[in-house]
């Protein structure tokens, strides 16, 4: 949490100035992630068998076809999935273009004998997931949060859906963490590739592009108060003013340095 005042009105400045750094950034994060979406599809990653129609399935032997497996079954068996250990080669993916949404999840918050449970968005981190043809599918699919939602709310429990949904967060939180070479390159451009974990969806990893600058969530009286005042049970976290002063160039301070080194000032 950050040392930012949360009064009445500087809290009003602090979501005006995130609505413009989050409108000024996400043209930028979808243009990067059409970019390296080439680099993120299950063939390239994951080898020829990790993309839909491929030629040669994974093996059962095989390590890359082992560790999708682990996180597969790790999210598919817990809550709120709760499907049995099915995944065997052959193993089919959509691997068409990657879908960004902000990150969301449920916080309930406290103050007193008060209690309100809410829907916060983190504005500054995108969900990744994969759009596209998806195995026993003839129009396209897409694997937003919404839609996981959607078809986890629903009156019965499509077990083929939750399986592709728990299969394909799985193949593109795998698919990042081998892309490490991608990840410092972005880290330099203040994105960063990651996944992360929300109570809702249990064990599944949710791929995602983060800017460097946090988003922070006020404390909980001031969470409930101002959506108390605004008849609402939504809230967007704020820009971490700290964050943005804390942003380094890291280039710059290298070519800096060594101008230092030779007698010449910058």
């Amino acid at each position: 949490m950050s040392d930012t005042s949360f009064d009445p009105k500087q809290l009003l400045v602090l979501r005006k100035l995130t609505r413009a750094v989050v409108d000024g950034l996400r043209e930028e994060a979808r243009e990067i992630v059409s970019t390296i979406t080439p680099l993120l599809r299950p063939r390239v990653a994951l080898g020829e068998a990790g993309d839909a129609g491929a030629k040669e399935p994974f093996q059962s032997a095989d390590k890359t076809f082992k560790e999708l497996q682990a996180v597969f079954e790790s999210a598919a068996t817990a809550e709120p999935f709760l499907l049995h250990k099915d995944l065997k080669p052959p193993v089919e993916l959509a691997g068409g273009a990657i879908e960004l949404s902000p990150m969301d999840y449920r916080y309930t918050a406290t103050a007193g004998a008060t209690s309100k449970a809410l829907r916060v968005t983190a504005p500054l981190k995108w969900v990744m997931s994969y759009s596209g043809i998806a195995p026993g599918r003839v129009a396209a699919s897409s694997f937003t949060l919404r839609r996981l939602r959607e078809t986890l709310a629903g009156g019965t429990r499509p077990v083929e859906e939750l399986r592709q949904f728990a299969l394909h967060y799985a193949a593109l939180h795998l698919v990042l963490s081998r892309q490490t070479g991608l990840a410092r390159m972005l880290e330099k451009m203040h994105y960063r590739l990651g996944s992360a974990k929300v109570e809702e969806f249990g064990q599944l990893p949710l791929p995602h592009l983060a800017f460097a600058v946090n988003t922070v969530r006020p404390p909980d009286d001031v969470l409930i108060e101002h959506t108390e005042i605004a008849g609402t049970d939504a809230f967007e976290e704020v820009v971490d003013v700290a964050g943005i002063a804390s942003l380094r160039d890291p280039h710059r301070e290298k070519l800096v340095a060594l101008a230092k080194a030779h007698g010449v000032s910058v």
